[in-house]
């Protein structure tokens, strides 16, 4: 078996696994993005592949019917009043209008500046943190939080390791097992099928 070991470390090139939690890890540094493979050649990484969603694997399937029940049951919460005017306060307390179920915190990004709206990565609406692409579901606060922020910096590294397990799951039939965000990056040990 082929045993895949992705790592990435910050912009800062601070060590990966110094100190995440007070567990002792191995100090592997990798100066981007990389793949090694131990007992076999290096899988052409520039293949397109197309990818069926009715090949994928039972787990998945599952895991888009759970996606999309959430995403029904959320957009249910909008219905009721839809459309309807709604104040938005940011953070230094400016107030902002937008309508129920339309607005989201993107537009809002947008509407503040260009650099706002191309370094937020996450918005926080009355202290919940909170997709940019989301609709606000009524009269909120609204935070928006760029990569220089510490919850920013997390919910960033947070997302690009699911990025990177399902990834190593589709293109490579990999099975996870350790790899979550870290201080410094993200990373996956996963072990995929025998060629």
């Amino acid at each position: 078996t082929i045993l895949v070991f992705f790592a990435v470390i910050s912009m800062i090139g601070t060590s990966l696994f110094n100190g995440y939690a007070g567990i002792e890890r191995p100090r592997r540094l990798y100066p981007r993005v990389r793949l090694c493979l131990r007992g076999g050649e290096s899988p052409n990484v520039h293949e397109k592949k197309h990818i069926d969603m009715n090949e994928l694997p039972d787990f998945m399937r599952r895991r888009l019917a759970i996606f999309e029940e959430l995403a029904t049951r959320s957009a249910s919460k909008v219905t009721a009043g839809y459309g309807e005017p709604i104040t938005i306060c940011l953070a230094d307390s400016t107030q902002r209008s937008g309508f129920r179920g339309i607005t989201c915190p993107l537009d809002v990004a947008r509407n503040s500046s260009r650099r706002i709206a191309e370094s937020v990565v996450v918005a926080k609406v009355n202290g919940t943190l909170w997709d940019l692409t989301r609709p606000l579901e009524g009269d909120c606060s609204l935070e928006l939080l760029t990569f220089d922020d510490e919850e920013g910096r997390l919910v960033f590294r947070h997302s690009a390791a699911h990025v990177l397990g399902q990834a190593l799951e589709i293109r490579y039939g990999a099975g996870l097992a350790t790899g979550p965000a870290t201080d410094d990056g993200f990373f996956y040990d996963a072990r995929t099928p025998a060629p």
